[in-house]
């Protein structure tokens, strides 16, 4: 699934028939078959999205990757 991760409280999981994010519900993410698929989708969206492994267990959706929150570091120049 392709994410886009703010913070633990704030994921925004892509679906591709749409074309939109789904704020806060992986249910609304699309769920690919082959990661080369991802990584395609992954390429076109450009900077900021992550592949994330799911997996159904039952009829819900399980996180199998670690959380890795945005971390933008600002370096300040001086002169």
């Amino acid at each position: 699934m392709l994410v886009s991760e703010f913070s633990r409280r704030f994921i925004l999981y892509y679906n591709v028939s749409s074309g939109m994010f789904a704020m806060n519900d992986p249910n609304g993410g699309t769920l690919f078959k082959r990661r080369e698929a991802a990584e395609g989708v992954k390429k076109i969206l450009g900077k900021g999205i992550t592949i994330v492994q799911y997996t159904t267990k039952g009829e819900k959706l399980k996180r199998l990757s670690p959380y890795r929150g945005r971390w933008i570091r600002r370096r300040r120049r001086h002169a």
